[in-house]
């Protein structure tokens, strides 16, 4: 390629290329707001009603709001790649026609909070069964990896219903790790 072919498309690429759009601040008030309340990011929750877990405490916004410090501080996530994270989620949930449940729909999983490991879980629960969930959960976690916007310490995932199919699969596949475990096991001790 000539030196005017490559610069010709270079221009060309460069012509094509979309604006950059300004990232947008967002404050710790700001993801501590969506994430408390979902259904302003996710749109209206469906009649299905989440249960709240007796051994999980309703999601407070000023606990919240210090992990999320700990997570800038020590993992050095901004709270805008946060939220980016979380209107791709929705956007995912928008796309596959699905909606949140309504209620408790939050559940929030911290490890080693205080430390330069913490790190977040933030799981939302969809009107969706659990195997619907999981895969939008690995298509989520893709479409981050691709973007090179996947790092340690703020998760966000998507849990669903169990259904007898979701069960029925989740048995099929420990009983073929129970035959591949027993398989293997004794294979290399002597008779």
């Amino acid at each position: 390629m000539t030196m005017n072919e490559q610069l010709a498309r270079a221009r060309s690429v460069v012509a094509n290329l979309p604006p950059l759009a300004g990232r947008p601040r967002v404050s710790y008030d700001d993801l501590v707001a969506v994430l408390c309340e979902p259904s302003a990011m996710f749109g209206a929750p469906s009649a299905v009603r989440a249960t709240a877990r007796p051994d999980r405490p309703s999601l407070d916004g000023d606990w919240l709001a210090e992990i999320l410090n700990q997570i800038v501080a020590f993992r050095g996530i901004p709270c805008t790649t946060m939220m980016e994270t979380v209107q791709m989620a929705a956007e995912m949930v928008r796309r596959r026609g699905l909606a949140i449940c309504d209620g408790p729909a939050v559940d929030v999983w911290v490890l080693d909070e205080g430390t330069d490991d913490v790190q977040m879980r933030y799981i939302l629960r969809l009107d969706a069964p659990h195997h619907v969930a999981a895969d939008l959960d690995d298509a989520l976690t893709w479409w981050l990896c691709e973007l090179e916007m996947c790092r340690p310490g703020f998760t966000f995932s998507f849990s669903g219903a169990w259904t007898e199919e979701d069960l029925r699969r989740l048995r099929e596949r420990a009983e073929e790790l129970v035959q591949t475990t027993r398989g293997d096991t004794h294979a290399d001790l002597p008779s």
